[in-house]
Formats: structure tokens, C-alpha cells, sequence
């Protein structure tokens, strides 16, 4: 009986090794996934940072765009220039522009026929 105990204790033990091994294995496995996954999102954010970087500069450019857009003075050249507007006792004066005139020209002579173009014509009666 005292040997049986013995057996089902140590089969007990095995068993209880046996699971504790399987989930440290477990364990590990997980863990090691873990530093891969932080590996690759540390290349990707590396990869990514320049691009957010860049993309902050322009936020910032395209801010002080809006800030000079939205001022009260590019709206005024804005109307004066493109829109063609003006206030109220001004008068707007276009000016058209100058339009060059165009200097006659010699219409331009052929060249000369070659010795070869002269000969082949007298051969040919004429033509090229």
C-alpha cells in the first residue's frame, strides 16, 4: 500500500512537473512573441517619426497660412487685386496692356539648290 502511495505521489509529481514545464514553455512563448511585436513597432515608429515630423511642419506652415489668409489686409489686396473691387469714392483704373507690334520680316530665301539637286533635276526633266 505504502508503494502505491509512492507510485501515485511520484506520478503525482511527474504530472505536476510535466504542467509546469508546458506552461513555462507556454510562458516563454508568449514572452518572446511580446519582444518580437516591440521589435517591429519600434521599426515601424522609426520608420514612421520623419514622416511625422514632417507632416507637424506643415501644420505649422499651413497655420500661418490661414493666419495671413484670414487677415484683414490680404483681404483687402485680395479684393483690390483679384476681385477687382474698390471702396466706396475710389475710382478704378485699368490700365491695357501694351501690345507690341509685330516688325515685318524678309521672308527668308531657299538655299540654293546643290550641284547634286541641279544635276538630278536636268536628268529628270525637272523634278526633285
Amino acid at each position: 500500500m505504502k508503494e502505491k502511495n509512492v507510485r501515485q505521489e511520484r506520478w503525482a509529481l511527474l504530472g505536476a512537473a510535466g504542467v509546469a514545464l508546458l506552461a513555462l514553455a507556454l510562458l516563454t512563448a508568449g514572452v518572446w512573441r511580446q519582444v518580437h511585436r516591440l521589435r517591429d513597432l519600434a521599426a515601424a515608429q522609426a520608420e514612421l517619426d520623419p514622416l511625422v515630423t514632417y507632416q507637424e511642419q506643415r501644420n505649422d506652415q499651413l497655420r500661418q497660412e490661414l493666419d495671413h489668409v484670414s487677415s484683414p489686409d490680404y483681404v483687402e489686396e485680395w479684393a483690390r487685386v483679384e476681385g477687382g473691387m474698390t471702396r466706396p469714392g475710389e475710382v478704378r483704373l485699368i490700365v491695357p496692356p501694351v501690345q507690341e507690334t509685330a516688325v515685318p520680316t524678309a521672308t527668308p530665301t531657299p538655299p540654293a539648290p546643290s550641284f547634286w539637286q541641279r544635276l538630278w533635276r536636268q536628268l529628270t526633266g525637272g523634278g526633285n
